[in-house]
């Protein structure tokens, strides 16, 4: 199921793939038939269809149409438009399938413009929890954690919070075995498929989240923190931060970054967006690099001083919003 989601985030993290499956769904078109649906040129449309590969196919008579894979990803986007979904002509989808398939609350943000970013976080819990079902849920771990400086969590399909506080994690899962833990030196790793987590951590020297097709809430102290987003969501408020890396490709990430000194910053999405709340001390500046092919920078004024936080920004299709803030 995993590398399925990850074709139906990397088809709707665009524009244009969204149309191409829209237009399939009222009926099969031909490729010069989608070029002037859409009004682009060869080249073009045959990057956008590469992309759709597992979700579109071509017919014997030379016509593209919908798979099952397309079907679920154009039910994803017609419900988030409140539209009534599309039954795949497959036998291959049971019920198993698509509560696998609204496991991933970050696909609401692929559908979202800028202007309604500050409705997301509740459509994204919404779309979390009638997907997953949480009366089928039931718990597997209420206890203590070992403590580390390094804190490692990896989700497949679920939802994690994690405040500051003493040692303790409460887990509910669909599956008993959705939830590892494992000590490697200095680093405590958690791993989630199907679950829902509430941790409570001590401050962290460093934190590196993975996520394909969840949510991960930050709330804590953290020096260094590393996010990697394929689907999904990220919301943040952490303090005494030293260097920040988080990198969307299909998902929306909403963080709010205290800089207690100098430190860095790189922020890349392609095919999403990210809101970046950045704090930082008065005697402390700010210097922005920014990279854009496809997609926008909003704010991001550099703020030179002797010490700065060293901001690197990339954007390959999705729109990054900065606002800095001195304290």
């Amino acid at each position: 199921m995993e590398s399925q989601n990850g074709d139906i985030f990397d088809a709707i993290s665009h524009e244009i793939r969204r149309k191409i499956i829209q237009l399939l769904a009222e009926k099969p078109k031909t490729f010069s038939e989608l070029q002037k649906d859409l009004g682009l040129d060869s080249p073009a449309l045959a990057f956008h269809i590469r992309k759709l590969n597992g979700l579109i196919s071509k017919n014997d008579q030379g016509y593209y149409e919908l798979t099952p894979l397309g079907v679920k990803a154009l039910n994803m986007i017609r419900q988030i438009h409140n539209e009534a979904p599309t039954q795949a002509n497959s036998n291959e989808e049971d019920e198993e399938e698509k509560g696998a398939f609204l496991l991933t609350p970050g696909l609401s943000s692929l559908f979202k413009s800028i202007q309604s970013i500050a409705e997301l976080p509740s459509k994204l819990d919404e779309i979390f929890a009638k997907g997953f079902g949480w009366h089928k849920m039931f718990e597997v771990y209420n206890g203590p954690l070992s403590v580390k400086p390094d804190l490692t969590v990896s989700i497949n399909g679920g939802k994690v919070i994690i405040y500051q506080g003493d040692p303790h994690a409460v887990i509910k899962c669909v599956d008993e075995d959705g939830f590892h833990t494992k000590d490697i030196g200095n680093e405590l790793r958690i791993e989630i498929d199907g679950c829902y987590a509430v941790i409570h951590y001590p401050s962290l020297n460093s934190l590196k989240g993975e996520v394909n097709g969840g949510a991960i809430t930050l709330r804590n102290s953290i020096a260094n923190i590393s996010i990697e987003i394929d689907g999904g969501a990220f919301r943040a408020d952490v303090e005494n931060v030293i260097n920040s890396k988080i990198q969307i490709n299909g998902g929306v990430a909403n963080s709010k970054l205290r800089y207690a000194g100098e430190g860095t910053l790189y922020a890349e999405v392609d095919g999403g967006t990210i809101n970046l709340d950045l704090e930082i001390s008065s005697n402390i500046g700010i210097i922005f690099n920014k990279n854009v092919n496809g997609g926008l920078v909003k704010g991001g004024k550099n703020m030179v001083k002797e010490k700065n936080v060293i901001a690197n920004i990339e954007v390959d299709g999705g729109i990054v919003s900065v606002n800095t803030r001195v304290y």
